[in-house]
């Protein structure tokens, strides 16, 4: 059973075999699942090869034990055969030729010059498991284990430094009841499956995971290490995630990133900046650091916080909707930089700053005491004042009531009074009856009511 079916330089075999039995093979076809491949041996010249099917020779037991590989076919890998007396052929091993071209050197400098990645150069006692996409797992001399994947990942377990070293852009471990992350931060987004998406900063600045990247969109990656602990298992997808992220895990989550990412894929803001530093327990206590460098203390289960900034030096108490601030007066002329604010979540708002006091409701009325006075301004309401005595104590100016005072005031009740009982003697004839002021005053409109008119 001599003879070539190919005239592939690349395939050279020993034509010195000593027994007939023996004879190689093209692998043209493969069942994967059935692991029996079809081979193509040589026949007589100018003869159509024959077909034969044969097991992949596997060093695997019918329950699953062993080391399995697949061949690759269509001509691309030559084998060994040997035929038994019963005319049934079994897979021997593969014919090899050249590996000095796909081999590495000592150095680790040999060029590829088989268009693909050369394996591993092996000291004596060396052992490499590699897959044809330039995975492998190594065992060294010095007693080390090496897992390797294609685009140069790796986990080794270093034999003298009893330390285990690794390099890949992230890292997600789920231990009992604890998840870890690290490196670039993935997210499971989509929620019909539990396929993880990278989350980015796209060019316009927004958190999106990168399946929601247009064509040729820049993008910048976000960091992050993030551990849960108390993490549970969700019965429903059968993965290990939360319902609601912010009151999951049930011991509680810490986060040192590029900005704090929840479970689904969207990022944590305060104040309008991302948190960047995060911290929170299950009770609900925890803090925050935004990326303008704010510190909150917070009570996370009625969203309320103490904030500490350090760009504008302002220190704030958030009870849920409502804050009481004193901060840093943006007033760059006030001779006093301090303010204090507070605003209640109904719109009320009281204002303490350079030189005067504000009280303001919802509607934007207010009472305002300043340098310049005491102003009351309620445009569309009225002002009531209820008490037994009120008395305006005016030193030296007066009390003006309307919008044009500028009729002084009489008492009206006593000068009516003298009006209406005064005579006057004419020089001839019986004297006449006065005028009456007093009617007038019960007419509304009546031009001896003032509309405005000033006291003093």
């Amino acid at each position: 059973m001599r003879g070539s079916i190919t005239s592939n330089e690349t395939i050279n075999f020993n034509d010195k075999i000593e027994s007939d039995n023996i004879s190689w093979g093209i692998i043209d076809k493969i069942d994967t699942q059935k692991q029996i491949m079809s081979v193509l041996l040589p026949s007589k010249p100018r003869a159509k090869p024959q077909s034969v099917n044969v097991p992949i020779g596997n060093a695997v037991t019918n329950y699953g034990a062993g080391f399995r590989l697949i061949p690759f076919s269509g001509g691309r890998t030559a084998v060994y055969l040997f035929e038994d007396t019963g005319g049934k052929y079994h897979h021997m091993g593969y014919v090899l030729d050249n590996l000095k071209n796909i081999t590495d050197d000592v150095t680790g400098e040999s060029q590829d010059n088989a268009n693909r990645v050369l394996i591993r150069h092996l000291e004596e006692g060396e052992a490499q498991m590699s897959g044809a996409y330039g995975n492998e797992f190594f065992l060294s001399v010095d007693g080390s284990a090496l897992v390797k994947t294609q685009f140069g990942s790796y986990l080794k377990l270093d034999n003298y430094m009893s330390r285990l070293e690794g390099n890949f852009s992230n890292l997600k471990y789920e231990m009992d009841g604890v998840r870890l992350r690290m490196g670039n931060v993935i997210r499971p987004t989509r929620p019909d499956t539990t396929e993880d998406q990278f989350i980015v900063k796209g060019a316009d600045d927004i958190i999106k995971s990168s399946d929601q990247l247009v064509e040729g969109e820049t993008w910048t990656p976000l960091k992050e290490f993030t551990v849960q602990v108390g993490t549970v298992q969700d019965p429903l997808s059968k993965y290990t995630d939360y319902v609601n992220p912010l009151l999951s895990p049930t011991i509680g989550t810490f986060s040192i990133a590029d900005t704090y990412i929840k479970e689904d894929g969207t990022g944590l803001y305060s104040g309008g900046s991302l948190v960047q530093a995060y911290l929170r327990m299950f009770n609900g206590g925890g803090f925050m650091i935004t990326e303008d460098g704010s510190f909150s203390i917070m009570d996370y289960t009625n969203w309320s916080s103490i904030k500490f900034p350090t760009i504008n030096p302002e220190r704030s108490m958030r009870l849920r909707g409502s804050l009481v601030s004193v901060a840093e007066s943006s007033d760059t002329e006030a001779k006093f930089k301090t303010e204090i604010l507070m605003n209640h979540e109904s719109g009320a708002q009281i204002e303490v700053r350079e030189g005067y006091v504000q009280l303001t409701e919802a509607t934007g009325r207010y009472v305002k005491l300043d340098n310049f006075g005491f102003n009351i301004t309620v445009p569309d309401a009225a002002v009531s004042i209820n008490a037994k005595d009120i008395q305006l104590s005016v030193d030296g100016g007066s009390v003006s009531i309307g919008g044009m005072p500028t009729d002084g005031v009489l008492k009206a009740t006593q000068t009516s009074l003298m009006f209406d009982t005064h005579t006057h003697a004419g020089p001839v004839g019986p004297p006449l009856p006065t005028f009456q002021w007093t009617p007038f005053l019960q007419v509304p409109n009546s031009p001896f009511v003032a509309q405005s008119f000033k006291v003093g």
